[in-house]
């Protein structure tokens, strides 16, 4: 029997009333689910939906109709320990940038009423000096702000994160640092739920994905599912030395003896990536 979801959010149903503009709907019927040892990315382009539901499982934002369940239990029901629980990054932190990096990550412990046992961890992971922590938030690069953002969300060892665009800025070794953090807390049963932009990231730590659009869900499946559906980019050298780049379906043995016939002077085939779904699936839901 599987265990209850740490997060559950059920046919949330959101609308906002504009001047002269009529009614927008925000969300329509959004489900999603989030399990211990779970990284869910939570995909959609910019005004799909992602950060109205962020506000409504934060209980920032109440839905006009659903149900947000966390750990168990409703969420407008639990007290406000909960939020010792759950680990949250935004896409902004714009009101704190006059406070030093210690300071901030100290103003975040006291709120999260959880020791940062994880903060050194964190912090050196990702490349945080004492120097740097001085630093008023405003002096700092966008990269280390970004940094010092994400260890606050992490630094409690929270058992729920919820982070949104959690790698912007970040440099490369950077955030390969911090999607390692990422599977570390997975491993020790921290649930995810990721919204980025960055397919390969998701692609390389993600276990389900949901994509939203226009405050709908398009699709939920495991990413080894997805997997199994993006199509293979084939790059194909020919003989008269050009090379040319053609997508084939995954497992389609027929286009396979067609690409040999071509006797191709040299064949890589590689997955097209997520990016091919979610533009695929994406250009559906626009129609």
């Amino acid at each position: 029997m599987l265990e209850a979801p740490l997060l559950d959010a059920q046919q949330l149903c959101v609308a906002f009333r504009g001047a002269g503009v009529g009614t927008r709907v925000a969300l329509d019927a959004v489900s999603l689910q989030v399990r211990a040892g779970e990284i869910h990315a939570f995909l959609g382009p910019n005004g799909a939906g992602k950060t109205t539901t962020l506000r409504v499982l934060l209980d920032l934002l109440r839905p006009h109709s659903g149900s947000v369940h966390l750990f168990g239990a409703p969420l407008q029901r639990k007290s406000g320990t909960w939020r010792a629980r759950i680990g949250f990054l935004r896409g902004e932190c714009g009101a704190f940038h006059d406070l030093s990096g210690t300071a901030f990550l100290r103003l975040m412990a006291a709120m999260q009423q959880r020791a940062p046992v994880r903060r050194d961890e964190v912090l050196h992971a990702l490349r945080v000096n004492e120097r740097t922590l001085a630093l008023p938030l405003s002096a700092c690069s966008s990269g280390m702000r970004q940094a010092v953002f994400i260890t606050a969300a992490l630094q409690h060892d929270p058992e729920l994160l919820l982070l949104d665009e959690p790698t912007n800025a970040l440099d490369p070794l950077v955030r390969m640092a911090f999607l390692e953090l990422l599977c570390a807390a997975r491993e020790r049963g921290c649930g995810v739920l990721l919204c980025s932009h960055v397919m390969d990231e998701v692609e390389r730590v993600a276990d389900t994905v949901t994509l939203i659009h226009h405050g709908r869900v398009r699709l939920c499946a495991a990413m080894a599912e997805l997997r199994l559906r993006l199509p293979r980019r084939v790059r194909v050298l020919g003989e008269d030395g050009r090379e040319h780049t053609r997508l084939l379906p995954c497992a389609d043995a027929a286009a396979l003896r067609a690409l040999a016939a071509e006797e191709p002077r040299d064949v890589l085939i590689e997955d097209a990536g997520l990016d091919t779904l979610f533009q695929e699936l994406d250009g559906e839901a626009s129609s």
